[in-house]
């Protein structure tokens, strides 16, 4: 591999990891906006806390101190289950449904004028090399 090649990869890679939009995506794909990312996605499913460590990875105390935090903050409902009162059901709560939305709303925003600089055409061609990297 062309060395000076790569080290252009990885210079832009590293442009494009300290740009505002890829924090504000970090920010929404990690932590506590994880987990509320998840329940959003996941209305119609039962989760429980180890359903989310095993789904997104996390350890069980990670979702449990998160979870908690959450929980503080009226982003989630926690239940006791109807069959099984030893399982805790985890729902996202309206104000944590608002506060998600918003924040992808938030990161659309940034997103758009991210794209918006490579036009169709360049947006296409990154789409397919990103599909090739996905796979």
């Amino acid at each position: 591999m062309n060395k000076e090649l790569f080290k252009e990869f990885i210079d832009n890679m590293y442009q494009i990891y300290n740009m505002k939009v890829s924090k504000s995506c970090m920010e929404f794909c990690q932590g506590e906006n994880r987990i509320l990312l998840k329940l959003s996605m996941e209305k119609n499913r039962t989760l429980t806390p180890s359903d989310l460590s095993n789904e997104l990875e996390i350890s069980r105390q990670r979702v449990t101190a998160t979870l908690n935090s959450l929980k503080s903050k009226n982003l989630i409902n926690m239940e006791m289950g109807k069959e099984d009162r030893r399982r805790i059901i985890i729902t996202i709560s309206k104000e944590g449904q608002d506060y998600i939305t918003e924040k992808g709303n938030e990161v659309e925003k940034e997103m758009k004028v991210f794209v918006e600089k490579l036009g169709e055409t360049k947006l296409k061609e990154l789409n397919e090399l990103l599909k090739i990297i996905n796979n």
